[in-house]
């Protein structure tokens, strides 16, 4: 099984992630999801963007 998924979020001010939005086969969704959530919180501190900031990724699955 194998597929792709679009994946938007926010990276708040304080390092945290909100607003996730995943586009894709429902079945990686849960997987994204934890992906993104488990990266985050991040440390801000003398970070090079402004924050907050929306990042757009894509995921690519491939099950063996």
């Amino acid at each position: 099984m194998q597929g792709s998924v679009k994946v938007t979020f926010t990276v708040l001010r304080s390092g945290k992630v909100s607003n996730i939005l995943i586009e894709g086969p429902k079945v990686f969704h849960n997987s994204a999801r934890h992906a993104v959530k488990s990266a985050f919180p991040i440390s801000v501190k003398n970070i090079p963007v402004s924050l907050p900031a929306t990042v757009h990724i894509t995921l690519r699955y491939q099950i063996r």
